[in-house]
């Protein structure tokens, strides 16, 4: 079974904090810190929201191990660019667990 999420709209599973306070609460924890960066016009974007994001196995094993929070790439200026994320990320502590980088690859 799924949880709901309406066109347009933010699944439940992401929190609504801008980057670096997301970044800064999993700093010093335990806690994976996934971005997804997302637009209107993305259709895959629209797909993983009605499907992926909404899907109760991995919403469950998100919440339990991650903190998630969802950007509007076309939003927000400094972080649309992917090379722009792909350094936020690499200088950011978030993206590293146990010290191994977990992810900043650009398609």
């Amino acid at each position: 079974m799924a949880a709901s999420s309406t066109p347009n709209t933010k699944p439940a599973l992401f929190q609504d904090l801008p980057f670096a306070e997301a970044a800064a609460r999993t700093e010093h924890d335990e806690r994976l810190l996934l971005v997804d960066a997302t637009a209107s016009w993305c259709m895959p974007c629209q797909m993983m929201d009605r499907n992926t994001w909404i899907d109760v196995k991995v919403v469950d094993w998100l919440r339990q191990h991650a903190l998630a929070i969802q950007i509007d790439a076309p939003a927000v200026r400094d972080l649309a660019d992917c090379e722009s994320v792909r350094k936020r990320l690499q200088s950011s502590e978030a993206s590293i667990r146990r010290g191994q980088q977990l992810s900043a690859r650009c398609p």
